[in-house]
């Protein structure tokens, strides 16, 4: 009977393991790779043969399984560990990193970093223990994982399966009606731009686009406070799109939450034509590079324009939340916004055309 209750504790020590494991994840990469070699391949030492990578182990790929089976003298037990729902880790193409684990947890998605090295086709995790694990298989669609772990006179064998994710983005929308796309969506920008439709839409594990916030203070001379401006943007790693929403600027020596969030206020908000941050204008100042790395800006920033004109122009913020910290592990506040617009595009040459039915999903995070 005690060697049952060990057992169940064992097994109930495995699933707390792989839950602290689990909750972890947001971006980037390490190169995995399945080995072959023969016994000529490095002739100065026959016993390190030199390895040869021929599948890349970098990637995003979903869990589909993880078992466990411990053996206690002659007693085998097998316990199906799970997985959480859309449970994905982001591998990067490097010798050693951050591995992403990504994961639903209700209807939100969860993500922290694991650090890793890989060395002779062992993965090495470093979370709150240290963990091995060998690749015992690995092919361009396929890998799976095995650690060991011994347990007084228990040893557990654990496999872990994994298929590859494919990425891609999202399918063009019709933006004769932008409500279409809510408060509640992912991050993303759509809009219409000399007889073209754009729409970028942030993946999950921000393998095709992604997003980010910032903020910059400027000393307010001759007071005690500073200017701070704050831009939210969405960039594409498939080509050279680079949209940035600036708003500027408030006042403040170090802006409270409560300030932050009364300034990114629900209602119009007018564009701001000379420059972010430095105008005095509570304004917005888009600049967006398309597809190609061209550049286009709706304010005179770089003084080479001879005159900008947003007559007609509009930018309203429609929707704010604050976003968990749990979402985010950003300690500063981050505010979720939704805002339409459209403007006249302006490139370095000072030619202008206009966009129209923009749609923007980002956040904002405050300076602190």
């Amino acid at each position: 009977m005690k060697k049952y209750f060990l057992i169940i504790g064992l097994l109930l020590t495995m699933g707390l393991t792989t839950v602290v494991f689990n909750s972890c994840g947001d971006d980037k990469n390490e190169p995995g790779k399945e080995q072959t070699h023969n016994d000529n391949d490095n002739p100065s030492d026959p016993d390190n043969p030199i390895v040869e990578p021929t599948v890349s182990l970098s990637g995003v790929w979903t869990k589909i399984s993880e078992v466990s089976i411990c053996h206690i003298d002659t007693i085998k037990s097998e316990i199906d560990l799970g997985v959480n729902d859309d449970e994905t880790w982001n591998i990067p193409n490097k010798q050693d990193g951050n591995i992403i684990v990504k994961y639903k947890k209700g209807n939100k998605y969860v993500s922290n970093y694991i650090s890793f090295t890989y060395t002779n086709n062992v993965l090495e995790i470093f979370d709150r223990q240290y963990i091995s694990y060998t690749i015992k298989e690995l092919t361009a669609t396929t890998f799976v994982l095995e650690r060991s772990q011994t347990f007084q006179n228990a040893i557990c064998i654990t496999t872990i399966e994994f298929a590859k994710k494919t990425i891609s983005e999202e399918p063009a929308i019709d933006l004769s009606d932008p409500s279409s796309i809510t408060i509640n969506d992912t991050y993303q920008v759509a809009f219409m731009f000399d007889g073209k439709q754009y729409h970028k839409v942030v993946d999950e594990l921000y393998q095709v686009v992604y997003t980010s916030a910032a903020a910059n203070a400027l000393s307010n001379t001759g007071t005690n406070e500073r200017f701070f401006t704050y831009w939210s943007y969405i960039r594409s790693k498939q080509d050279l799109f680079d949209f940035t929403i600036y708003k500027g600027e408030l006042n403040s020596r170090m802006p409270s939450d409560g300030l932050f969030r009364s300034y990114l206020n629900v209602g119009s908000h007018p564009y701001d034509l000379e420059g972010y941050g430095d105008s005095g204008i509570n304004g917005i100042t888009i600049i967006w590079y398309d597809e190609n790395g061209k550049y286009w800006t709706t304010n005179n920033l770089n003084n080479n324009i001879t005159s900008i004109n947003q007559s007609g122009s509009t930018f309203e913020i429609t929707h704010v939340q604050d976003i968990p910290y749990s979402e985010t592990y950003i300690a500063n506040l981050c505010m979720k916004f939704r805002a339409v617009f459209s403007c006249n595009l302006y490139d370095e040459q000072g030619n202008s055309k206009k966009l129209t039915n923009g749609v923007y999903i980002g956040y904002f995070r405050n300076y602190q």
